[in-house]
């Protein structure tokens, strides 16, 4: 970063520490070539140690999964519109002060070419390869990944066809996509299988399409499904064998947001009883105005489970803010309310307040439950900048939890 304490290079060193004597510390440096990031975590619970290093044609660590890579370990797991659709398929290090999530190494000898192996919290390893190039109007990846399958405990499982006294199998996965995109449409298609020596070979299946009308209208059309013997890379089972359904976003004018989203969603059947599945239907609509440095929003969330043993449950919750983003301060409000057939009613109110300057600065959060006040949550938060140096103290009241004081310095 120009201008910064460490000169032309981009350094930032952080470190927390929080009243449960847990420790969390982060060391971020680029410049044009590379950048690294090492973080430490230590409690009484854990100790975790990673770096993570990323150039042009390579990179190693703590990594985050996008496009395909995303899609191909949650088939059927993503909604109409969902950003997974419209990213590009690649890796990258995730710098996040956390021991989540994927570690691994990958080459990239070419922008089209990459060459990668990952391990997940349970020391699953998938090694693979994935090709993708683009054009003006067309985007096409493909991917090939080679994994083992080691915990499947039942030899009776009915996507797996194998002895007893087996002690895994080798599974392979590949999956492919082509985007056809235009300045009025998208069209998006993907399809992937499993396969292996012990494995039922399955397949993946997902559609998407998305029309623009000029500036005031987007519609999202999904359709995604699973044979019953696909398995994810390491034998992973999906959540969901179907899930199909729309997404309509209008700006009637230039401050008024409003979108709906229905969808349906069928679970994969259980082991013990293949033919009836676990049902959702599912309904998001929500409007956003925000006029100048106001804003007010509305939501409504609903799904109906029909769930496999034959009984039904349905749930609901109405969401209302209202906020203000001066150059001084920020204020906001919001009310959720709470309607679940067995829980009966429950009603959050969540106030925030933010006051912003150049040297200091402070946030307020207040977490009320009407319906029971233990639940109350609070979070204090004052920030001392010194431009090259940062001081955070803050004290957390997550609910029903006792009390975290912390303080945080930045040095970049």
């Amino acid at each position: 970063m120009a201008g910064s304490l460490f000169g032309t290079q981009d350094i930032k060193i952080s470190s927390k520490v929080t009243s449960d004597w847990s420790v969390r510390s982060k060391a971020d440096y680029r410049n044009k070539n590379f950048e690294a990031t090492a973080i430490n975590i230590e409690s009484d619970e854990k100790n975790y140690t990673m770096c993570s290093v990323e150039c042009d044609y390579f990179g190693f660590g703590k990594l985050k999964l996008r496009g395909l890579f995303s899609e191909i370990q949650n088939p059927c797991g993503y909604n109409p519109g969902s950003e997974v659709f419209f990213t590009r398929t690649y890796l990258t290090i995730d710098k996040s002060v956390s021991d989540s999530g994927r570690t691994g190494i990958y080459v990239e000898p070419f922008p089209w070419l990459c060459f990668f192996s990952l391990w997940d919290s349970n020391d699953a390893n998938v090694n693979g390869i994935s090709l993708g190039f683009s054009s003006a109007n067309i985007e096409f990846s493909c991917m090939f990944q080679d994994s083992h399958v080691s915990d499947v405990k039942n030899g009776s499982s009915w996507y797996l066809t194998r002895s007893e006294q087996y002690e895994g199998c080798e599974l392979m996965n590949v999956i492919s996509s082509l985007n056809f995109i235009t300045d009025w449409f998208s069209l998006m298609l993907c399809g992937g299988t499993c396969f292996g020596d012990y494995v039922n070979a399955g397949f993946y299946n997902r559609d998407m399409l998305s029309v623009y009308c000029f500036s005031w209208l987007e519609l999202n059309i999904l359709f995604s499904g699973t044979t019953e013997h696909y398995l994810a890379p390491t034998g992973k089972i999906p959540l969901s064998q179907y899930k199909y359904g729309a997404e309509i976003i209008l700006w009637p004018f230039r401050d008024l947001k409003l979108s709906c989203m229905y969808y349906n969603d069928y679970q994969r059947p259980d082991m013990k009883d293949e033919s009836y599945n676990d049902f959702t239907r599912n309904l998001n609509t929500s409007a956003v105005f925000s006029p100048g440095d106001f804003r007010f929003s509305l939501a409504y969330v609903w799904n109906d489970k029909f769930a496999n043993d034959g009984t039904v449950s349905d749930k609901a919750r109405i969401e209302a803010g209202a906020s203000y983003s001066g150059d001084l301060f920020y204020i906001g409000v919001k009310n959720t309310y709470y309607l679940e057939e067995k829980d009966g009613v429950r009603n959050y109110t969540t106030v925030t307040g933010k006051m912003k300057g150049d040297f200091l600065r402070g946030e307020v959060t207040y977490r009320h439950d009407v319906t029971d006040e233990l639940a109350d949550s609070f979070l204090e938060k004052i920030v001392f900048d010194f431009r090259h140096l940062e001081i955070v103290l803050s004290h957390e009241k997550p609910a029903h939890k006792k009390s975290i004081f912390s303080i945080e310095f930045s040095l970049e």
